[in-house]
């Protein structure tokens, strides 16, 4: 199997054939990772739960100058917008003037705030920086809040005879001892 494309930027349809529920993406700042990511989302019509560490940072992303899709939309021609609604923000594929919904935004510091939805309708996590800079502060047992709010989108899929959500964890490689790769044992 080949992880990148012809151009270089990893190749997601590619990784996610392979039917794996959770998949590290760590590599360098600006090779794609997030808007490979992104598009894959997109042109697959998964609806996804994109995961940022902070509340401060999900405003910010709610913003249509900091749009995650700005790029994708230029590129692609597409009208991919994000709305607030309350603390999370909820994107929408505008393209043809048609407003469908197609994602979810959220902060993991503020997911335990959104217990009990029905999330059955989400078929793919992007947990986007997952590995914190280092001048940024991270949530709090990060791994435990992650595997909490997963098992909230995730929810008795198995046992209804569905596949399990995968999840897309993107991020720089600032640190290798993280809070995921700590609680998975993939680090000491």
């Amino acid at each position: 199997m080949n992880i990148f494309t012809d151009k270089g930027y990893p190749d997601i349809k590619a990784w996610m054939a392979e039917d794996i529920p959770f998949i590290f993406c760590v590599g360098g700042r600006g090779t794609g990772k997030t808007y490979s990511s992104l598009l894959y989302a997109y042109l697959s019509d998964n609806t996804f739960m994109f995961l940022r560490n902070s509340q401060t940072q999900v405003k910010r992303l709610m913003k249509p100058q900091y749009n995650v899709f700005k790029k994708i939309n230029s590129d692609k021609g597409c009208n991919v917008i994000v709305e607030r609604d309350e603390d999370t923000g909820v994107f929408y594929d505008n393209t043809n003037d048609e407003k469908r919904m197609i994602g979810y935004l959220s902060a993991l510091s503020t997911f335990s705030n959104f217990r009990g939805p029905d999330m059955s309708d989400v078929d793919l996590i992007i947990w986007d920086e997952f590995i914190p800079e280092a001048q940024e502060r991270m949530v709090k047992d990060a791994a435990v809040v992650f595997f909490n709010a997963y098992e909230t989108i995730n929810r008795n899929r198995e046992l209804e005879g569905r596949p399990p959500v995968p999840v897309l964890f993107l991020a720089n490689s600032n640190k290798i001892d993280n809070p995921m790769f700590i609680e998975l044992g993939i680090v000491r």
